[in-house]
């Protein structure tokens, strides 16, 4: 039922025209553009193991994280040991 509605809501001009203009308004409120998500993404989609962590025959070490260069770091969300 709530779908339903949903897609009813949507499909009048004056209600998406509104929910259109809040969305903008939030995005640009918290500074988030189109050419920021995909410059964000292609920084997590590129990222290399290699640039975070070196490993030896026994032993996986993860760099320090001040040496890490900035596209690393953003890419890395959490480490568990």
């Amino acid at each position: 039922m709530a779908r339903a509605m949903g897609h009813r809501l949507l499909t009048k001009a004056d209600i998406l025209v509104f929910l259109t203009q809040v969305v903008t308004q939030l995005a640009k409120k918290a500074e988030v553009s189109t050419e920021r998500t995909i410059h964000e993404l292609a920084r997590i989609g590129f990222s290399r193991l290699r640039d975070v962590v070196e490993w030896g025959p026994d032993q996986l070490h993860v760099k320090p994280l001040d040496g890490l260069s900035e596209n690393a770091a953003s890419a890395v969300a959490m480490i568990e040991v």
